[in-house]
């Protein structure tokens, strides 16, 4: 009998060792110590250095897939509610601040959150909302990205909010 930390490592040894095309892991680093996790996802960034393999992971921990990952799944209750491409996030949604709000802005498809009284607009499309907003007239004081468990979050809410 072994500790879980160690089951994993064992586990993870079994999985890659035959050399597969596609390894599915679930929750991988889960219980495995700093040393042991670093080494692991070396061994999987080798793994995946040929461009003819694939990892599935399901992980709650942004670090991995912000290394590991080139789309990101995400599901609620065992179904996939969105689905994007990682490094598109990361152009596509930020905070802004600006000068005023108006009906228009509030209103826009682009426009996840609005805080009137911080001036502040969450994006999910910041070119689009850059230039309605230039064509409004509207100065941006301040631009944010997001982090990626921030658009992750948004995204969940928003499918949550639109089912009620």
């Amino acid at each position: 009998r072994c500790s879980t930390g160690m089951q994993k490592k064992v586990d993870f040894i079994f999985s890659i060792v035959h050399h597969p095309k596609l390894l599915l892991l679930d929750e991988p680093s889960a219980s495995v110590d700093m040393m042991s996790q670093k080494k692991m996802n070396e061994d999987l960034m080798k793994f995946m250095e040929n461009g003819e393999n694939s990892i599935i992971i399901a992980t709650h921990l942004q670090e991995e897939v912000k290394q590991m990952s080139d789309y990101v799944y995400i599901l609620d209750k065992g179904k996939i509610i969105n689905s994007f491409e990682k490094d598109e996030v990361r152009e596509l949604w930020a905070r802004l601040w600006v000068t005023s709000i108006p009906n228009s802005i509030k209103t826009h498809p682009n426009v996840v959150e609005v805080s009137s009284s911080l001036q502040q607009i969450v994006t999910n499309n910041l070119p689009a909302l850059q230039e309605q907003l230039r064509r409004e007239d509207l100065t941006i004081t301040n631009t944010q990205r997001l982090e990626l468990n921030e658009v992750i979050t948004y995204m969940i809410e928003g499918v949550k909010g639109s089912q009620i």
